[in-house]
């Protein structure tokens, strides 16, 4: 089989707003080089992970569970899953590379506004 018939072959990506989150995240980081503290991909999608995602869970089980100490073994269950995606994120598993790579191609001729 040559190359090229390999290559129709090939499971269509889909693209979903999370990639898009990155892209955005990348594109910050590419126009504000010079500047301190600007959001890349990864750090845009653990921001989303942290308000989207950890803190409705969070506030809400702080709400109900406050004074018991249920509440503070869930606290350090949610600072251990923070360090975990952390982790996952700085090695590539969550998000892999090849992902980025084509998330990139997928929006490079958009432009990105401030």
């Amino acid at each position: 089989m040559k190359k090229r018939d390999y290559k129709e072959q090939e499971r269509q990506r889909r693209y979903y707003f999370f990639d898009y989150l990155f892209w955005l995240g990348e594109m910050a980081q590419r126009h504000y080089k010079g500047e301190p503290r600007r959001p890349d991909g990864e750090s845009m999608l653990m921001l989303c992970i942290m308000i989207f995602i950890y803190e409705p869970i969070f506030l809400t089980t702080a709400h109900f569970l406050f004074d018991s100490t249920v509440f503070e073994w869930f606290t350090v269950a949610m600072i251990a899953g923070i360090v975990a995606i952390l982790h996952y994120l700085s090695n590539g598993r969550i998000y892999p590379f090849s992902r980025r790579e084509a998330v990139m191609q997928h929006y490079e001729g958009r432009r990105y506004s401030r």
